[in-house]
């Protein structure tokens, strides 16, 4: 999906967060409150505020409750659907 809309994925795979990922990161964007909390959990994190829900950057997604889903396993079009919300939401970030 994300070749099919133009952007460059060769090599690209998901992998474990680390501690170092989190304490290199400013800001960390999650799709969902559940990756959001099971980050909370998992680490001992020295901000919380900088944990975020990619859906608090666009306040249609936010205002509608509309979520960024977790597309895997999912069909082509789920993936398709959340790849324009995070577009959206990085828009926002700009």
């Amino acid at each position: 999906v994300l070749e099919e809309m133009g952007y460059f994925a060769e090599g690209g795979q998901a992998k474990a967060l680390t501690k170092d990922d989190i304490e290199w990161a400013d800001i960390i964007y999650c799709m969902t409150n559940f990756h959001r909390n099971r980050i909370l959990r998992g680490f001992i994190v020295d901000r919380t505020s900088k944990i975020k829900l990619f859906s608090c950057l666009d306040p249609l997604i936010d205002k509608f409750g509309i979520k960024i889903e977790d597309p895997y396993g999912k069909e082509k079009i789920v993936y398709e659907n959340v790849l324009k919300r995070i577009e959206r939401c990085v828009k926002c970030i700009r």
